[in-house]
C-alpha cells in the first residue's frame, strides 16, 4: 500500500471557512451525487451506482488494435487497459481478451460517448463501470465463542465436522474488499503461491502477477475520490473495510485453536482477492473490471470455489464473462441474492452457473432484509452472524453477505470429500439435501444441511433388498450415497 494513494484531511489542522468552501465545491463536482449516479430499480428499490467517465469495451473478434486505437483517440480516451493482463491465460483467449477498459476526460458526457463506441463496427458490446455494493449490515459486536454461532449448530455443523473438516489443497477464493492478513483466526488460513518467490519483483510463475504471494488487490479507481490504498493494483489484499474479513471468517476460520470462532471449512484454504475500496462519503463499493479481473484470477489460478458477497442490478457483460470462465474451468460460484428483501435475486447470483443465496433467521424463517424468488437456489443463516473483524476482533454482521459463504464453505468441504465433483454436482447435492422451510415466499431447496450434503456424497455400497434371500433371480439392488445427492435409488439388474 503507497501513501501517495492516501489523501486525508487532519483533524488537527487548522482551516478557514474559505478552504472548506473549496473542499465541499471539490467534492461537489469531482464525485456525482446520488441523483446523477443512482438508478433506482422499479422491483427492488435498490440504488446503484456507476463509475464516472470510465466505459467498459468489448471488440468484435475481427477488430484490429490499430482500428482500435484511432477510434479512442477520436473520442479522446484518457486511458486504456485491457481487463485482464495479456500474459494471463485469460488474456490470450476467450472474450475477455478482447475486453477493456476505457476513462475518458471528465469534462465528456459519458452517456453520448458510450452510444458513439456502441454504434462502431469494431465494437462488439460497451457497457458503463458499474460498482458493486457489499451486502452486509453492521449489528453489534460480540465475544468470540463457538457457541455463539448459532449459525454452524443450525446447519449441523459440528455432525458433518465429524465426516470431512477441509483439504488444505482446496482453495476458496473471496471476492471482496480483501482480508485482514494478520488476524489471528485467519493467518494460517490463507492460500499461499508456492510457485512464487516473495518480494523478488518478478512474475516467477508467469501468470501476470509480480510477487503474489498471498492473492491481489484489484482496486483501482483512480477517477473516484476514496480513502486508503485504491487507485493502483498491487499485491497487498488487506481489507479496508472489514466485510471481506468477516465473510472469510464464516468460510474458514481457524477451529481447535483456542480462540475466536470456527470456520465452516477450517481445513481449507483462502485465497484475498480485494475489489473494493471505500468512497469519499464512506461507502464501500466494488467495481465491474476488478471484480471480474478477480474472478478471473482465482479461476486461473486453482481456486474449486469462488464466494462472491456482493451484488448490482444490473447483469454486465463483462462480469458475466468472467463468471462462465470460471465455471467452465470447474469452479463452483456462489452469490448473495441481495438485501432489498424483494423479489429476484441481485447479480451475479442471478446466473445460471451461480449459486444464489437467501438469507435465513435463527427459526429458519427468511430473514427480513433478504431477496427471496424463483431465482434463489438455497437458503443459509444470515442474521447475527458472529466472525472475524479488523485486528483480531470479532463481531455481528447480518445479511446474505454473511448466508453466501456458509454455502461456499460446505461446497468446499464436498470438494475436500469427494474431489471428483463437478460444480454442478455440488449444486444438485446442496439443493438435494437441503432442510425444506415454509414459506409464502420462494428460498430455493431450502436451508443448507452440511451433515446431509456430505452424507449424501459417501462413498457407493450396494445391498440386495429383494428378494431377501437371493435365489439366483433377478435381485433388486438398492445404491445408497449417489453423487447428485439423490439418497436411496432402486436398480433392478438382470443377470445372464
Amino acid at each position: 500500500m503507497s501513501a501517495s494513494s492516501t489523501k486525508e484531511v487532519g483533524a488537527n489542522h487548522s482551516v478557514d471557512s474559505m478552504a472548506i468552501l473549496l473542499l465541499i465545491v471539490f467534492l461537489l463536482f469531482s464525485f456525482p451525487s446520488h441523483d446523477s449516479l443512482a438508478q433506482i430499480h422499479p422491483s427492488t428499490q435498490s440504488i446503484s451506482y456507476t463509475t464516472p467517465h470510465e466505459l467498459i469495451v468489448r471488440l468484435h473478434a475481427s477488430a484490429s488494435q490499430a482500428d482500435f486505437q484511432a477510434l479512442n483517440e477520436r473520442f479522446g480516451a484518457v486511458s486504456v487497459e485491457p481487463i485482464c493482463s495479456p500474459a494471463t491465460r485469460t488474456g490470450q483467449g476467450a472474450k475477455l481478451r478482447r475486453t477493456y477498459l476505457v476513462r475518458l476526460p471528465s469534462s465528456w458526457e459519458v452517456a453520448s460517448i458510450r452510444e458513439k463506441y456502441a454504434r462502431s463496427r469494431i465494437v462488439e458490446a460497451v457497457a458503463p463501470n458499474r460498482l458493486s455494493r457489499s451486502l452486509g449490515e453492521q449489528i453489534l459486536p460480540n465475544d468470540p465463542r463457538f457457541l455463539e454461532q448459532w449459525n454452524l449448530q443450525n446447519i449441523n455443523m459440528p455432525a458433518a465436522w465429524a465426516i470431512e473438516r477441509g483439504d488444505p489443497r482446496i482453495i476458496i477464493a473471496v471476492v471482496d474488499s480483501g482480508i485482514d492478513l494478520t488476524h489471528e483466526d485467519l493467518r494460517a488460513q490463507l492460500w499461499q503461491n508456492v510457485r512464487e518467490i516473495p518480494n523478488n519483483g518478478r512474475d516467477d510463475d508467469n501468470n501476470g502477477y509480480v510477487d503474489d504471494i498471498n492473492g491481489w488487490d484489484f482496486s483501482d479507481a483512480p477517477t473516484l475520490p476514496g480513502h486508503g490504498d485504491y487507485t493502483d493494483r498491487d499485491n497487498d489484499p488487506s481489507d479496508e473495510t472489514g466485510h471481506g474479513t468477516h465473510v472469510s471468517g464464516i468460510l474458514a476460520a481457524s477451529a481447535n485453536n483456542g480462540i475466536g470462532v470456527a470456520g465452516i471449512a477450517w481445513g481449507c484454504r483462502i485465497m484475498p482477492l480485494r475489489a473494493g475500496f471505500v468512497v469519499a462519503t464512506g461507502r464501500a463499493f466494488l467495481q465491474n473490471d476488478d471484480v471480474s479481473a478477480a474472478i478471473v484470477y482465482a479461476a486461473d489460478n486453482g481456486a474449486k470455489a469462488i464466494n462472491m458477497s456482493w451484488g448490482d442490478t444490473v447483469d454486465a457483460f463483462v462480469i458475466h464473462d468472467a463468471v462462465e470462465y470460471a465455471y467452465h474451468r470447474g469452479c463452483v460460484l456462489v452469490g448473495a441474492a441481495g438485501n432489498s428483501h424483494a423479489v429476484g435475486a441481485l447479480y451475479p447470483a442471478a446466473l445460471k452457473t451461480v449459486i444464489a443465496v437467501a438469507a435465513t433467521a435463527q427459526n429458519n424463517a427468511l430473514s427480513f432484509v433478504s431477496n427471496f424468488g424463483a431465482s434463489i437456489d438455497i437458503a443459509a443463516p444470515g442474521e447475527a452472524i458472529l466472525s472475524t473483524q479488523h485486528d483480531s476482533n470479532y463481531g455481528l454482521l447480518a445479511g446474505t453477505s454473511m448466508a453466501a459463504p456458509h454455502v461456499s464453505g460446505v461446497a468446499a468441504l464436498l470438494l475436500s470429500y469427494r474431489p471428483d465433483l463437478s460444480n454442478e454436482d455440488i449444486r444438485r447435492t446442496l439443493a438435494a439435501t437441503a432442510t425444506p422451510i415454509p414459506s409464502d415466499r420462494l428460498v430455493g431447496a431450502g436451508v443448507i444441511n452440511a451433515e446431509a450434503a456430505l452424507t449424501s456424497v459417501g462413498d457407493l455400497t450396494a445391498e440386495i433388498v429383494a428378494p431377501a434371500h437371493f435365489d439366483g433371480g433377478d435381485p433388486e439392488i438398492a445404491i445408497m450415497g449417489t453423487a447428485a445427492g439423490s439418497g436411496f435409488l432402486t436398480y433392478r439388474l438382470e443377470f445372464g
